[in-house]
């Protein structure tokens, strides 16, 4: 009895080495340490298509409608059967398109926070391998073509992505007879460094297709704002009063050409956003976002404020007040009477960072309440007011002589 026990023993510990063996070398383990396949049909024709997934999350702000651009080039290739000719081919630009429609989250002028997908494919028939009478294993490089639009970080998995086809014997019977002139495809994505040759690309991080390629915007406060604000002063300051101002996106200079995001509005006073003429007054097109390079034109009155966003590093912008004139006294003034402080009448560039720029627009109106006295006379009153004091004196001085 006791035996049996220990031989029933012996053979489930074999069993379960058994299926852990198999497990260990029938799979193998990928991102986050979970056992992943990089496609999901394992047989694999010539005739396929290969579908790749590009993750693109929007963290802050509203990100331009692009489509990204990724290029494939043959690396190399191992235990290529003797006698074995291959000729790499030339790729054609690959692009994953995030259009007004991706995931039915976008609108016409961009992509709000949220996550979104878009495919692109490769055919086998482009890897050239329709020819290769024999075995290998060959090696494809897929990289993203950094087109440095602001506030997009690319390629956030690191490295490049390898394409692995392997290309073996077909056969048949227990003896693994050799069907000659029919081959096997079998295809791996590996993740390794962005010069990886062929050893390395083997020996890199299997993924799945379905997160090939991740890209995000406005991450780390690569984008940012501007808040506009308005503050009255003075004993007549009219709290009610609107004040007009025209302000004004640029983006940088040295990404002129590039895609940017539109500029979204933030508005906390209800009054509508104009474009400006060529005359910097305002026209009868209203908007709620803003275009880089125009002039448009914003209405506050004191304790207002309205905030632009999605402006990535690099934008320069101006906000200056409207309706300022030169008085006799060659004070320039709003309406004759308020002063101005704050205005950003030079061109000042947005920063990466946590803290939104602020401008703050001040206008004082530093006229005096009728206290009853002419000022045009103050100076005859004063010399009154000494002369009196002087009375007073010669008469308090008398007194006390005539005491004593």
């Amino acid at each position: 009895m006791k035996l049996k026990k220990f031989f029933a023993g012996v053979l489930a510990a074999a069993m379960m080495l058994t299926v852990g063996a198999t497990a260990a070398f029938a799979e193998e383990t990928g991102n986050n340490g979970k056992v992943t396949n990089s496609f999901e049909k394992d047989n694999i024709t010539l005739s396929d298509t290969l579908t790749l997934t590009k993750h693109y999350d929007v963290i802050k702000g509203k990100a331009p409608l692009e489509d990204f651009t990724f290029n494939i080039e043959y690396v190399g290739s191992k235990n290529v059967e003797t006698g074995v000719t291959y000729t790499p081919p030339t790729f054609t630009p690959k692009q994953a398109k995030f259009g007004a429609d991706v995931d039915n989250k976008a609108t016409a002028s961009g992509l709000p926070v949220g996550n979104y997908t878009s495919n692109f494919t490769i055919a086998m028939s482009e890897l050239g391998l329709g020819n290769v009478n024999g075995t290998g294993i060959f090696v494809y490089r897929i990289t993203e073509v950094i087109a440095g639009t602001p506030g997009v970080a690319y390629n956030t998995d690191n490295g490049a992505l390898y394409m692995i086809v392997t290309v073996t014997h077909q056969t048949e019977g227990d003896s693994h007879n050799i069907i000659k002139g029919r081959y096997n495809y079998a295809v791996a994505l590996r993740r390794a460094g962005a010069d990886a040759g062929t050893d390395q690309a083997l020996a890199g991080t299997k993924v799945s297709a379905a997160e090939a390629f991740h890209n995000t915007y406005g991450a780390d406060n690569i984008v940012n704002g501007v808040e506009l604000s308005k503050t009255v002063h003075g004993n007549f300051a009219d709290l009610g009063k609107k004040f007009t101002f025209s302000v004004k996106f640029d983006k940088a200079t040295a990404s002129s050409a590039k895609v940017y995001g539109p500029i979204t509005v933030d508005n906390t006073t209800g009054n509508a956003i104009y474009e400006a003429d060529d005359n910097g007054n305002a026209t009868g097109n209203a908007v709620t976002e803003l275009e880089y390079g125009k002039t448009y034109i914003v209405t506050l009155k004191h304790e207002d404020k309205v905030a632009f966003n999605n402006l990535p590093a690099g934008v320069t912008y101006t906000m200056t007040e409207n309706g300022k004139s030169t008085t006799e006294s060659g004070a320039v003034k709003v309406d004759g009477v308020y002063d101005v402080t704050g205005e950003q009448s030079e061109a000042k560039t947005i920063q990466a960072g946590a803290n939104v720029d602020k401008v703050e627009i001040h206008n004082t109106n530093q006229e005096s309440p009728d206290m009853g006295v002419v000022l045009d006379n103050a100076p005859y009153i004063a010399m009154l007011a000494i002369v009196a004091i002087g009375g007073v004196a010669l008469m308090l001085n008398k007194r006390r002589r005539d005491e004593e």
